[in-house]
């Protein structure tokens, strides 16, 4: 059985960008859910977002084999440990070590999401995937891959609300020879690749945050059965429903 809420979610991420679009799309779910809460329907009343420490806002990821930390058993997990049977994907271990900060945090927390890029790579799926198997792929950790980078979301939500905008973006489909909105998945991996995003998604909102932001105010129902987005967005919102769902069924489960 789940405590009472307000629960604690821990987000950790590669940058303050993947984590406001992982922590932001989680509370549209949540708000998106029926409304047996019971409690509140208030965001604030039903979860707090915090990193591995209780007082950030986020932990980035590159942190965590430097945030050493024993346990209540005496081990510690560091930058040169390793784990029983552990597999050679460098994100495996990432993710492990991510779960194991998420499962020592004080005070306990009830979800962890991770939030990356993946710059092509497959192996980050799969080496989250191989950890969270050891654990027999728990619904409370949940992974964010931005396909290739935290902007391609924001550029798949951005709908224009102004000719001038539908102008711009048409100007760059010719630019970049695919729509940035539609098609954000096919810019270049690497960092060059991830400045073109970065640079395409500033020029649509003229860098202007609250513009940014309402890029993820998306219909949910579509976007979760959007067979056409290849940014890894419908997945995330998936699997974020499924571990609240779980969360919200064991706080419910009645008291012996």
């Amino acid at each position: 059985m789940a405590s009472d809420p307000p629960w604690r979610f821990i987000v950790i991420a590669e940058d303050r960008l993947g984590a406001e679009n992982a922590t932001l799309l989680a509370d549209r779910v949540m708000q998106s859910m029926p409304s047996d809460w019971t409690i509140s329907t208030e965001l604030d009343h039903l979860r707090h977002w915090t990193g591995v420490e209780d007082h950030e806002s986020f932990t980035p990821l590159s942190s965590l084999s430097t945030k050493n930390k024993r346990t209540p058993g005496g081990f510690n997990q560091g930058l040169h440990g390793r784990f029983p049977g552990e597999s050679t994907l460098a994100d495996s271990r990432q993710t492990r070590l991510a779960i194991l900060r998420f499962k020592m945090a004080d005070p306990a927390a009830q979800l962890l999401v991770i939030a990356r890029d993946s710059d092509g790579d497959g192996d980050r799926r799969k080496g989250f995937r191989e950890a969270c198997e050891v654990r027999g792929s728990p619904p409370d950790v949940v992974l964010a891959l931005m396909e290739p980078a935290a902007e391609s979301w924001r550029l798949r939500g951005y709908k224009p609300e102004t000719p001038v905008e539908s102008e711009k973006i048409e100007a760059h489909r010719k630019s970049l020879g695919f729509d940035p909105t539609t098609r954000p998945h096919e810019f270049p991996n690497g960092p060059e690749g991830r400045r073109l995003a970065k640079r395409t998604l500033e020029a649509l909102t003229e860098a202007n945050q609250e513009r940014s932001l309402r890029t993820l105010d998306i219909d949910l129902a579509g976007a979760e059965t959007d067979t056409d987005d290849q940014t890894g967005r419908a997945e995330y919102l998936g699997d974020v429903r499924t571990g609240l769902r779980a969360l919200r069924n064991a706080w419910q489960r009645p008291r012996p």
